[in-house]
């Protein structure tokens, strides 16, 4: 097994193409409570004109760096990865138990469309700027999906699999973690920086770990387990 993981490649960087991670018009209506029949006229004007602002200014990017050279122990309610300790809780450990090795994600849409929200907000066209900031919160994780199922295709070419991704502010890990989760990652890693309170910047990004193994599998996501209420994996689920 240790020879297959070190046939893993450990860092990959990808640029996505703005159409990869397309929000349609439904999309924005339904996010908003609105079917395709029932838009108000002010929505609607105010729905097309955030798809054309997006489609504009959308830099969608992201990047794994598998952890394959690193001793990795995956214990009831941590996982330490060399001498960094990530104090992930019960759920993702019990996850992640039977994994090899460890994958950090990435994921971000740039700045870009957070500019454009400041903008719409300060000429008092908070509608749309509403609208876009909603937009770009799905659109990061599309992309971050991407990012994954790109991890999954490399993976599943030398028979692994990987397990679902858990982000730091998600099933009781500390968002506090994200600065040691960093620390594992190149400096300045995808545009992606931390500030000291463990925002990332751009806002819009994502950061999780998957675990890689033979004897791991996907599983629905213990969303009832969970006591974060503004998980969009959880309100993804409840649509």
């Amino acid at each position: 097994m240790s020879e297959i993981l070190k046939s893993l490649p450990k860092i990959r960087k990808i640029i996505f193409h703005p159409k990869d991670v397309n929000i349609s018009k439904s999309e924005l209506a339904f996010s908003l409570g609105y079917s395709d029949q029932n838009i108000p006229a002010l929505v609607n004007e105010a729905i097309d004109q955030s798809i054309e602002l997006i489609h504009q200014n959308v830099m969608p990017s992201g990047g794994i760096v598998i952890l394959n050279d690193k001793n990795i122990n995956i214990e009831k309610d941590r996982i330490v990865i060399d001498d960094i300790c990530l104090l992930s809780e019960k759920i993702i450990s019990k996850y992640l138990n039977n994994a090899d090795t460890i994958a950090i994600l990435v994921a971000t849409i740039g700045n870009r469309l957070e500019q454009i929200v400041k903008q719409q907000m300060d000429h008092n066209e908070f509608l749309t700027g509403y609208i876009i900031d909603r937009a770009a919160s799905e659109l990061v994780e599309k992309t971050a999906q991407l990012v994954e199922d790109k991890l999954y295709v490399i993976t599943a070419e030398i028979n692994l699999s990987i397990t679902n991704r858990y982000s730091p502010g998600y099933c009781g890990w500390n968002v506090s973690d994200q600065h040691k989760l960093f620390s594992l990652l190149p400096e300045n890693f995808c545009g992606i920086n931390l500030t000291e309170s463990s925002l990332m910047i751009p806002i819009k990004s994502v950061s999780a770990i998957i675990g890689i193994g033979d004897k791991v599998h996907k599983e629905d996501y213990a969303c009832k387990l969970c006591e974060i209420d503004f998980c969009y994996k959880k309100n993804s689920e409840m649509k």
